[in-house]
């Protein structure tokens, strides 16, 4: 009989390489699924809009950031691995809470009262964000490189989300607003 044996690091490389590869997949059916949870939650094309444009801006601009600070100096703690890839489910996660708060927020008060609502809802929505950013930038200091890259990607990613909110829900709320569409 012939035995053949296969090592750990095999067996981890085929791990790893599905991850990335799944990954992407698992990253494209989250987005549709959200998409189509919030069109049928707001049942209105302005009102997912509102809620889905700003989170693709802050995932697209922690991609950027990644990017350009990649340049810069190519360390550890700006380049995408199987383990801080796993920061953009999570970001998507958080992203669409934000954008759901601060839709309700709208609908209740309306278009109009966008500076209310960014005081008054989006104020919570920045603790609620940075507490947990902060969290997650505490991971850096592990000894662990992946674990101090996943720290750091998701806390660039959850400040991505937030100021892509931040700059974004103003602007098309007040787009939306001169329209006339209904959210």
């Amino acid at each position: 009989q012939i035995r053949r044996a296969i090592s750990d690091l095999y067996v981890l490389d085929d791990i790893l390489q599905t991850v990335m590869y799944d990954l992407v997949k698992e990253i494209f059916l989250i987005t549709i699924v959200i998409a189509v949870l919030v069109l049928s939650m707001t049942r209105r094309f302005a009102g997912m809009l509102l809620i889905l444009a700003r989170l693709v801006a802050g995932i697209l601009g922690l991609f950027a950031l990644v990017g350009v600070c990649h340049q810069i100096s190519p360390s550890w703690l700006f380049q995408f691995n199987y383990i801080n890839l796993l920061a953009i489910p999570i970001l998507l996660g958080v992203g669409i809470d934000n954008g759901i708060y601060l839709y309700s927020h709208a609908r209740e008060l309306g278009l109009s009262q966008v500076n209310h609502i960014m005081i008054s809802t989006g104020g919570s929505i920045f603790i609620s964000n940075f507490t947990t950013a902060m969290g997650f930038l505490s991971l850096t200091i592990s000894s662990h490189v992946g674990l101090a890259s996943f720290g750091f990607i998701t806390f660039a990613g959850m400040l991505c989300v937030f100021y892509s909110y931040r700059v974004l829900f103003p602007a098309l709320a007040r787009f939306f607003e001169k329209l006339e569409a209904e959210i």
